[in-house]
């Protein structure tokens, strides 16, 4: 099974959300995320619709 990763839009990151160790939902309605390289990254608009829908945050674990 292929692991989705995702392309940053201005194509400066491929992440793999594996490696996301936190995610905080901003009042703009975009995510900051944490990589475990300790790397902060803030995600856009299309970015952050991705990520939700790779991760279940209504029902987390």
């Amino acid at each position: 099974m292929k692991k989705k990763i995702f392309q940053m839009t201005n194509k400066s990151h491929f992440i793999n959300p594996e490696h996301i160790v936190e995610a905080y939902f901003t009042v703009k309605g975009t995510f900051e995320i944490t990589l475990s390289t300790g790397k902060k990254i803030q995600l856009d608009e299309s970015e952050s619709k991705y990520l939700m829908d790779v991760f279940d945050f209504e029902k987390p674990l």
